[in-house]
C-alpha cells in the first residue's frame, strides 16, 4: 500500500480563531492583495517537520488557500520543504445545502483511490459517512480528524494519525484464509469466500484498536468477534436473492461504522445484534412465513441479551417492512 496522503487545512487548523496571542501564535499579514491577518506558531512547523521526516505520510495542502500555502503559511511556520497541493474548487461541489463541507468533493476528487487522513475543522454527519464508505466498500483506509478551530491543530492530533498510519501500512492483521480457518465448515462455501476477502479487506483498512470504555478494542479481536459469530447468516444471505434485504451482513456493517468512530463499546454491541441475527429464528436471515415472523416472548425478569433481542427485533421488522413495500405484508407483535 503506498503512504497514505495527510491533507492539511489552513484557517481553523494552523491559523486558530481564539486567544492566539496568550498561546504565543505571531499575526502576519498574508496572501497577497488580500492582506489577511492570520497567526501562526513555529511549533506547528516543528510538529509538522517531525511527521513528516518520519516518512511515514506523504503531507499535503487541502486547503483553500492553495498554492498560496507554501510561499505564505508554509514559509511562516518553517516547513522544511514545500508540499504537493491538492486543489480545492468551490466550482466543483456546485449548490450545497447549509451546513455542508463543500470541500469534500475536491478533497474525494483529488484523492481518489488513495488512502488518506484529513485534517479540517469542520466536519459533518455527510463526511462521516463517505469517509465509512470508502473503507467498507473500497477498503480505503480514511481518516478523518476533525480540529477544535479555537484551539487548532494540537500534538495529540498527529499523534492519532501516526498511529492509524503505522496501522493501515503495516501487516495484515487478517487474511481471508484465516478468518475461513476458524470457520471450516465455509472454506468451500464461494459467498463465504468473497465474504472472507471483503471483510479481510476492510479490517485492514481500520485503525488498530478503539476506546473501549476503559481500555482499547484492537481490530483482531473485533473482527474474530464479528466473523466468528455471524459468517454462516452472512455467506447465507449473500447466497439468495441479490435484492433481498441483508440483516445480519448489515449489522456487521454497521458494527464497522461505530469501531471508525471510536467506540469500541457500540462496535461490540453492533457485533452482538449481528450474532443475535445469525442465531434466533426471529432476527436471523431466513424469514418463516405467517403473520407472526416478528414475535418475541420475554421472561418475567428480562436481561441484557433480552433487551438486545428486542433491539434486534424492532431493526428486523422495520427492514422487513421496507423490503415488502410491494406486497404490505409486514406484522410486529
Amino acid at each position: 500500500m503506498p503512504r497514505p496522503w495527510v491533507m492539511v487545512d489552513i484557517d481553523g487548523v494552523l491559523n486558530p480563531q481564539k486567544n492566539q496571542a496568550e498561546r504565543g501564535f505571531t499575526p502576519y499579514r498574508l496572501k497577497g492583495e488580500d492582506n489577511l491577518l492570520v497567526w501562526l506558531h513555529p511549533e506547528h512547523g516543528r510538529m509538522l517537520n517531525e511527521l513528516d521526516r518520519e516518512g511515514l505520510v506523504d503531507l499535503r495542502w487541502g486547503t483553500t488557500w492553495n498554492e498560496a500555502a507554501n510561499p505564505t503559511v508554509g514559509a511562516a511556520i518553517g516547513l522544511e520543504r514545500q508540499w504537493e497541493v491538492l486543489p480545492i474548487d468551490r466550482a466543483m461541489a456546485g449548490p450545497v445545502a447549509f451546513g455542508t463541507n463543500w470541500k469534500a468533493v475536491s478533497i474525494q476528487a483529488g484523492a481518489q483511490g488513495q488512502p488518506f487522513a484529513w485534517l479540517d475543522d469542520f466536519m459533518t454527519e455527510s463526511d462521516r459517512l463517505w469517509a465509512e464508505n470508502r473503507v467498507l466498500d473500497e477498503g480505503l483506509p480514511t481518516l478523518l480528524v476533525r480540529i477544535d478551530p479555537a484551539v487548532g491543530m494540537q500534538a495529540q492530533d498527529l499523534q492519532q494519525v501516526r498511529e492509524w498510519a503505522r496501522s493501515v501500512t503495516g501487516p495484515d492483521p487478517v487474511s481471508a484464509a484465516s478468518l475461513l480457518a476458524r470457520t471450516p465448515e465455509l472454506a468451500n462455501d464461494p459467498n463465504a469466500r468473497d465474504r472472507a476477502e471483503w471483510f479481510a479487506r476492510t479490517v485492514k483498512a481500520l485503525p488498530g484498536s478503539a476506546p473501549n470504555g476503559e481500555g482499547r478494542l484492537d481490530r483482531v479481536t473485533f473482527a474474530h468477534s464479528v466473523w466468528d459469530r455471524s459468517a454462516s447468516a452472512i455467506a447465507a444471505e449473500h447466497a439468495g436473492d441479490p435484492a433481498a434485504v441483508k440483516p445480519t451482513d448489515a449489522f456487521a456493517r454497521q458494527a464497522v461504522r461505530r469501531y471508525l468512530r471510536g467506540d469500541g463499546r457500540a462496535a461490540m454491541v453492533w457485533s452482538d445484534r449481528a450474532a443475535l441475527r445469525a442465531t434466533t429464528p426471529h432476527a436471523g436471515h431466513s424469514r418463516p412465513a405467517g403473520p407472526h415472523v416478528h414475535r418475541l416472548v420475554l421472561p418475567a425478569d428480562p436481561g441484557r441479551e433480552h433487551a438486545l433481542q428486542v433491539q434486534a427485533l424492532i431493526d428486523s421488522a422495520a427492514a422487513t417492512r421496507r423490503h415488502s413495500t410491494r406486497t404490505g405484508r409486514c406484522s410486529v407483535d
